[in-house]
């Protein structure tokens, strides 16, 4: 769908890397956000796309696009609280 690689993070909570990261910036232990992450961001899986599959992607795709804009004040309705009036 995407028409690339997708990588998936090893560990569950990427919230955990982001302050890590930080830290070790702001502790000295890293220089740099690139070099924090480099030591500690860790890849498990690599999703790679089924060019095959392109056409049926974008078709589906496609639909998902018409689904959304055709609720679109359903779902502002529902944000609301069930409540009616324009969106907001």
């Amino acid at each position: 769908m995407l028409g690339r690689d997708l990588k998936r993070l090893a560990v569950a909570d990427a919230g955990v890397l982001g302050a890590a990261g930080l830290a070790a910036v702001a502790g000295g232990v890293q220089a740099t956000l690139d070099q924090a992450f480099a030591e500690i961001v860790r890849f498990d899986r690599t999703f790679v796309p089924d060019g095959a599959q392109t056409a049926r992607y974008d078709e589906m795709f496609g639909l998902y696009k018409e689904a959304y804009e055709a609720n679109r004040g359903l779902n502002a309705a529902l944000a609301r609280g069930g409540q009616a009036g324009p969106p907001k």
